[in-house]
């Protein structure tokens, strides 16, 4: 019978190293017990990781006064016979990276099993669903199921916080509006809402916001439910070019300065955009949760997915579907610990009332849309329902971004600075506004 993946030798070179000298240990520091092969290895480090993180002395007397006082005395010959037999190195890292590998080699191998079992008592899409979480969940450095003291945790929070408060560029990823960026803190596994009824521009704010992304050397990824890779390209063509969509499908409707134009923005979103886009229609929240994993592992630091009334029905109840899916998206964002923007169309109940602009409680009508979420940004163009011709004229580029939820913040509506831009279909930023308001 094989033995599990596992290097004796090397355990015991980084246990001996670090008796030796003690300051190796920030070459080996990330490693848990647990990534030791041997149980009296993992109690040995685990001795040398307490002692580390008090800032004590790691040495042969320190690391056995902790084995005596915890009942563990028997293993004091067996610390010294590593100490005096083992050679001793003073750089880490590469020993340090084989304990690592064999571990997740070992974690590899119980998932295998694990997925081995599924197979004969599940349907396709559940075991498939379960087999990608697992092996894809070693690419992703999930610390979910690990429990810390504050004490590991609290000086490395200070030099976050420090980092944000002295780089302008830190804090997680930026909208790219700056009206909104100063309220909200997309860092980690952010869940966001953008809601509002048909016509608002949902589509157009995650879209203006991927390109403001990627143009600051993000990596958005997009689930498009709802329209074609194709599609989605003309859109981002068009807000750079300024040139309407609709031109891109008519005859001889672009004139020179225009092809000029399209040449340029393909070559900005060649060299500089890195954007993932999956297009595929009528999905499971199965194969959402599988593609958004996938993103993940290749490397994205954001995800869109457009949107939730797309995706498959569990059940004939919209209001459980989206329940149900509202959750596991949820559940996603902490799995993944990435922002997830996901978007959603308020019920036509909204219409029925004089005052059209959406309210958080509207959210209700959806499901538990308005639980789930960290963030929930509600859109509004009041140009859309105005009758007037006179007056649509006046309030053409009128939006309204209405922060209603924001659980690490403050709300706040915005409706001064952000206008929406019908011709190029997205929304940006004019500051003059606030004086020409008044």
């Amino acid at each position: 019978m094989r033995l599990p993946p596992q290097n004796i030798e090397v355990e015991e070179i980084i246990i001996a190293s670090v008796l030796a000298n003690d300051d190796s240990f920030k070459n080996c520091d990330y490693l848990k017990p647990n990534d030791f092969y041997k149980t009296n290895n993992q109690i040995i480090f685990g001795a040398m990781h307490n002692l580390y993180i008090k800032k004590d002395r790691i040495d042969f007397s320190s690391v056995g006064e902790i084995l005596k006082n915890n009942d563990k005395k028997g293993l004091i010959g067996y610390l010294l016979k590593i100490y005096d037999g083992a050679p001793i190195y003073t750089n880490l890292e590469s020993y340090a990276k084989i304990i690592k590998n064999e571990s997740v080699k070992r974690a590899l191998l119980n998932s295998l099993s694990a997925i081995k079992e599924k197979i004969y008592s599940g349907a396709i899409e559940k075991i498939l669903d379960f087999a990608q979480s697992e092996i894809l969940g070693y690419k992703i450095d999930r610390n979910q199921g690990d429990i810390f003291n504050i004490k590991d945790l609290i000086h490395g929070q200070i030099d976050r916080i420090e980092k944000n408060n002295t780089n302008e560029d830190s804090g997680g990823i930026k909208t790219g509006f700056k009206s909104l960026d100063r309220y909200i803190d997309l860092q980690g596994g952010v869940f966001s809402i953008i809601a509002g009824r048909p016509s608002m521009g949902k589509t157009a704010f995650a879209l203006t916001m991927i390109r403001n992304m990627a143009m600051a050397g993000q990596k958005p990824g997009i689930l498009s439910l709802e329209m074609g890779k194709h599609k989605l390209i003309n859109r981002w063509l068009s807000m750079l070019t300024g040139i309407n969509t609709m031109n891109f499908n008519r005859y001889n409707s672009l004139n020179r300065r225009d092809w000029q134009n399209l040449s340029d923005a393909a070559n900005e979103i060649y060299e500089y955009w890195d954007v993932l886009i999956t297009d595929s229609p009528a999905r499971s929240i199965e194969t959402v949760e599988r593609q958004a994993r996938k993103m993940v592992a290749d490397g994205v630091d954001v995800i869109f997915i457009d949107q939730l009334n797309q995706i498959g029905a569990l059940t004939d109840d919209d209001v459980k579907n989206f329940t149900k899916h509202s959750h596991r998206i949820a559940q996603l964002r902490t799995e993944l610990n990435i922002p997830i923007f996901l978007l959603a169309q308020l019920n036509r109940k909204v219409e029925d009332r004089s005052d059209k602009e959406p309210r958080l409680s509207d959210l209700k009508m959806s499901g538990s849309l308005e639980e789930d979420p960290d963030i929930v940004f509600l859109l509004y163009r009041p140009e859309y329902y105005e009758k007037d011709e006179h007056k649509k004229a006046d309030i053409l580029r009128d939006a309204v971004i209405n922060i209603a939820k924001n659980r690490d913040g403050v709300t706040y509506r915005e409706s001064d600075v952000i206008i929406f831009d019908k011709g190029r279909t997205l929304f940006e930023e004019d500051f003059s506004r606030i004086n020409n308001h008044g």
